[in-house]
């Protein structure tokens, strides 16, 4: 519990909406779960809707808040400041989509990854009272707790949740040196990919891996990469969120011929000039699919034949133009 509550608490808010509040509201059962985060918003990130008995359908808005809350009456992130977007929520209607109509909200909710102290709930007791059921708090523990009822494979991402691997050190391929280095994006959740899929994959086929943060040289990290890719028997790249720093990188290794694994959550994510090369896709919202990946990058690895590299590395006799 207390590392899931800590990844939870390391996503920054969009991939807190996104990847984690979103598909548990639409897991628990409710409808029409959108986000509506932006300059219009006017205090909601999200909205969705529920039937009740009556056949009336009842709506509802989150605010969400990844950073920890304080009583503060000054502090940015006091909570009486997240309590006033709150009733702004109530207070204005959002557009329907569908149709352009007005809709109000009956209930709003504050959900946090981080403890509410009892000098945060403290400081707005009276406001609480006031609203009655109409204002919730949803802070880490108790998201946590929904997550386990009706999310649980959400922990896909942390290490202790993916089985053992089982492939012998044995299996490592002969004619390799055995190392790989991975290219990504930094922070977040893709962290947690890489110490809970991508490492232990390509570990699984007896590779020593790398990523540009192992590293460490007083020189620039440019020739840190160059030179990691040069060196690299096998190069694994996430492409996921068309980082323009790992497409550089991948264009490095294609240009000398090194063996590339390509990974991405969203086809079309994929460049143009890349969508003839076989690409891992994934999707995190399935059960079982950080498992499923790591044991896609094991089986690519030990499938790569270093005679026959695509796209085949550039030379000086290539035709001009």
């Amino acid at each position: 519990m207390d590392a899931a509550l800590r990844f939870l608490q390391s996503l920054n808010e969009a991939e807190l909406r996104d990847l984690v509040i979103m598909p548990l509201l639409s897991r628990m059962g409710y409808q029409d779960v959108r986000c509506i985060h932006g300059t219009l918003e006017l205090g909601k990130d999200i909205v969705f809707s529920q039937q009740d008995p009556l056949a009336r359908v009842r709506h509802f808005a989150v605010v969400v808040k990844r950073g920890p809350l304080t009583g503060s009456v000054s502090a940015s992130n006091s909570i009486r400041a997240a309590l006033a977007q709150m009733e702004q929520s109530l207070d204005t209607p959002f557009l329907d989509p569908r149709n352009g109509r007005e809709v109000n909200i009956d209930g709003v909710y504050l959900i946090t990854p981080h403890t509410l102290s009892q000098q945060s709930i403290q400081a707005c007791k009276g406001a609480l009272a006031r609203h009655g059921s109409r204002v919730t708090f949803v802070d880490g523990p108790a998201l946590m707790g929904l997550i386990m009822e009706y999310q649980p494979d959400f922990t896909w991402s942390l290490p202790k949740d993916l089985p053992p691997v089982v492939e012998a050190i044995s299996q490592k391929l002969p004619h390799r040196q055995n190392k790989a280095f991975v290219l990504m994006p930094f922070g977040g959740h893709y962290d947690s990919y890489y110490v809970a899929i991508y490492k232990p994959g390509l570990e699984a086929a007896g590779f020593v891996v790398q990523r540009a943060d192992d590293i460490f040289v007083p020189q620039p990290i440019i020739k840190d990469i160059q030179r990691a890719i040069a060196q690299a028997d096998v190069i694994l790249c996430e492409m996921s969120g068309r980082n323009p720093n790992v497409f550089y990188e991948l264009g490095l290794a294609h240009a000398i011929g090194k063996p590339v694994i390509l990974l991405c959550d969203n086809l079309s994510d994929v460049p143009f000039d890349l969508q003839h090369i076989r690409t891992i896709p994934y999707d995190c919202h399935t059960p079982d699919w950080a498992s499923k990946l790591r044991d896609a990058i094991r089986k690519s690895v030990f499938s790569i034949d270093p005679t026959e590299v695509w796209p085949p590395p550039l030379s000086k006799e290539c035709p001009p133009g």
